[in-house]
């Protein structure tokens, strides 16, 4: 009798493993499509919804800083997500709020991607990616050879045709400020995250302009961005 039972167990225990086996590969394919199909060239970005988590806020803060050199694997698609949605996503979806602030509501502060696989332009109000470029053009964007490295760059571009109302002095002084405030998420999320970036002033403002066709704006500065 206790023979029996300890075959039963046994073959009880064998099915379950061969079960969570099967669970974890298939988990595993998941993952891998996911990431490739952030970088699929001809495809936009697919971000995953934001998930909320994170260090608290005063730790970033204490912590915040710059840096310059980069990890060249790609980033996990989550993390490119919580990144961009920090950066300048809807946070007050039903009124169409972000979360940086900008002068009269303009929300004239537009991010856009370079990756391996192609440019590409944060779209807030439906937390999505849309390429725009296929083609690797990470390395015509910065002056500094120091950044070339970096998995993914952040462009922030200010689009003048959202600040019609604007003279265009106080235009150009508050696209700056506000391109500050989603530099300054970008930095804090990047802690949060772990992973390293630097703002760069230094950057091929003509060429960047052609190729996203930037008719009325401004290219302001750019963030590489890298695991640690």
């Amino acid at each position: 009798m206790q023979d029996e039972l300890l075959t039963y167990i046994l073959y009880k225990m064998k099915k379950i493993l061969i079960l969570v086996i099967a669970v974890s590969m298939i988990s595993i394919n998941a993952k891998a499509q996911s990431t490739t199909t952030a970088t699929a060239t001809g495809q936009d970005l697919i971000l995953e919804p934001v998930d909320g988590g994170g260090m608290p806020l005063l730790e970033v803060l204490k912590e915040r800083k710059s840096i310059r050199e980069f990890n060249p694997q790609e980033i996990e698609p989550m993390r490119i997500s919580r990144l961009l949605w920090a950066a300048n996503g809807e946070n007050r979806p039903d009124e169409h709020k972000r979360t940086a602030p900008s002068a009269r509501n303009s929300q004239e502060i537009e991010v856009y991607v370079f990756l391996n696989s192609g440019i590409y332009k944060y779209m807030p109000e439906d937390h999505q990616v849309k390429k725009i470029r296929n083609g690797d053009f990470r390395k015509q964007v910065l002056k500094q050879d120091m950044n070339m490295d970096a998995p993914m760059i952040l462009v922030l571009v200010a689009n003048y045709d959202k600040m019609k109302g604007f003279e265009i002095a106080d235009r150009d002084f508050y696209s700056a400020i506000d391109c500050g405030y989603v530099s300054q998420n970008i930095y804090l999320c990047c802690e949060s995250e772990q992973m390293s970036t630097v703002a760069v002033g230094q950057i091929e403002r003509d060429k960047i302009a052609k190729l996203i066709n930037l008719k009325n704006g401004k290219v302001m500065i750019a963030h590489p961005v890298g695991s640690r």
